[in-house]
């Protein structure tokens, strides 16, 4: 498969980019490839936000920092940055194309510029020039990411260039190397995070809703919103204490009452629901936004294991652990709600009127 040889071609780049002198472990690592040259150039991705380290390795541990450490973009932010260079803030990050076919960009902290990987060729004459060096020794004092495997065995022969030459070949700059839903896999997690076990079963093709089980503390009721945002710690936790404490109303308006309001009234309608599920996820540095569809509204977010969204009905808050581009939660929508949708429009930033007219927001076609 397509996606297979990308994931292949892709840990083979990393693996091969060993000759450079190395460097010590310094903070502004973040963000950073470290290629352990005094090893068999083994490849580390330095997580920009918690300077952890993941390897690289391997083809499916390359393929989940694409996928899971990867940060969705619109089109127009990302081509605004590809011709003026990235924020500071999205140094060392690995960008996704959402609305487009989850295209990976690299932000080279030394630069930020973006850097596209979807092609093995490209990403491995881009990667060899970025990777840097590190001893063993420094890099020891960048801890690893906890749950995520280490290299088995220190004499792992590194594949020659013969190696990647072949895969080259076939793979070519006309392959389609678009995600589609059938790549999404979901993750099983730790406590934090329900496993899959708990997903919701039914016979319908569509991504399943994740159960929020006892496993998930529910939090005490509380009147004050500023003591319940310092309380909360994750999405589960949130949506689990809406559906427990507060009411959901019948409307279809698209206008949301102010985020206090409707946290003293502890009711609302979709868009109240959305609307300050996005405004608390904001306030906890969660990666987020609303997309409407038609006349339904669900908050896309990332957090620090995979893409999701939430929906809100008559029936609560449900989370889904799914979500390549804003078009695959579309389309699991379309097949969980038994409705057609032809265009949608992401909403960025803390948004209380979700109308069509609003500006500077505009359809996307599907």
């Amino acid at each position: 498969m397509i996606k297979n040889k990308l994931i292949y071609s892709f840990s083979l780049c990393l693996l091969l980019l060993f000759f450079v002198m190395p460097v010590e472990a310094r903070e502004d690592l973040k963000g950073k490839i470290l290629l352990q040259v005094e090893s068999h150039g083994e490849a580390w991705y330095v997580l920009p936000d918690t300077q952890e380290r993941v390897f690289l390795g391997r083809p499916y541990q390359a393929f989940m920092i694409m996928r899971d450490y990867g940060l969705g973009i619109t089109s127009v932010d990302l081509n605004k940055y590809l011709q003026a260079g990235f924020p500071a803030r999205l140094s060392g990050k690995i960008m996704l194309a959402v609305e487009a076919n989850g295209e990976a960009y690299y932000i080279n902290p030394d630069n930020l510029q973006g850097y596209y990987l979807g092609r093995p060729d490209d990403a491995f004459s881009i990667m060899k020039g970025l990777g840097l060096g590190i001893s063993n020794n420094d890099l020891l004092n960048i801890v690893i990411k906890e749950g995520i495997s280490v290299p088995e065995t220190i004499a792992d022969p590194v594949l020659s260039d013969s190696d990647n030459n072949d895969l080259a070949e076939e793979v070519t700059p006309d392959d389609n190397l678009e995600f589609t839903p059938e790549d999404d896999e979901l993750i099983a997690d730790d406590l934090s995070e329900p496993d899959q076990d708990n997903l919701l079963e039914t016979d319908n093709d569509y991504v399943q809703a994740v159960e929020l089980t006892e496993a998930i503390t529910l939090l005490p009721y509380d009147s004050n919103l500023e003591d319940f945002l310092s309380e909360v710690k994750d999405v589960y936790q949130l949506v689990k204490y809406l559906n427990n404490y507060f009411n959901f109303v019948n409307d279809s308006r698209l206008v949301s009452q102010d985020y206090e309001s409707f946290y003293d009234s502890r009711e609302g309608s979709m868009v109240d629901f959305v609307s300050f599920v996005n405004f608390v996820l904001k306030s906890k540095n969660y990666q987020s936004g609303v997309l409407r569809y038609g006349d339904n509204l669900a908050i896309v977010f990332r957090d620090q294991y995979s893409p999701k969204y939430i929906v809100f009905s008559e029936n609560g808050g449900l989370i889904f652990e799914h979500g390549r581009s804003f078009r695959d939660v579309v389309i699991n929508e379309e097949k969980r709600l038994n409705i057609s949708v032809d265009k949608y429009l992401y909403f960025e930033g803390s948004v209380l009127d979700y109308r069509q007219e609003i500006e500077p927001y505009t359809w996307v076609n599907l």
